[in-house]
């Protein structure tokens, strides 16, 4: 099972090495989707030993920058292709890409998710309502 990591980013040069490090610890490849950044995320993500390419004319927002990460760095050939998608402030665990393997592989689900939680020093409102929305993810 060969897994692709792709990590849609916008102006988290304060976050991406760190996500690169954990995904790149349990994945093959990682690859993350610089959108309109103004920071140097970029050169950070490449730093940290990710694929990374600055969006062209997306419109689509995290949609469109996720679809040019599909529709041009994914190897659709690849028998054994799995995705998985997360956002650059995100660290997974340390075994959470073995687990999802293991699901994949006794048949019955062709996708696995997971409860996240973000950071609890939240200084805006729209981060706030961020974090309820995880909370509530868990329930």
């Amino acid at each position: 099972m060969y897994v692709t990591a792709i990590v849609p980013a916008h102006n988290e040069a304060g976050n991406i090495k760190r996500a690169v490090r954990a995904l790149k610890k349990q994945v093959d490849k990682v690859i993350v989707v610089c959108d309109r950044c103004d920071d140097d995320t970029y050169q950070r993500a490449q730093q940290a030993g990710a694929r990374a390419f600055e969006t062209v004319q997306n419109e689509g927002r995290k949609a469109g920058a996720l679809n040019q990460a599909l529709e041009n760095y994914v190897d659709w050939q690849r028998p054994d292709q799995y995705l998985f998608i997360c956002d650059a402030d995100t660290v997974i665990t340390e075994d959470w890409i073995e687990h999802a393997k293991r699901v994949i592989a006794q048949g019955d689900y062709d996708a696995v998710g997971s409860v996240f939680y973000g950071t609890a020093n939240r200084n805006k409102l729209i981060e706030f309502c961020q974090q309820l929305e995880w909370y509530r993810y868990a329930n």
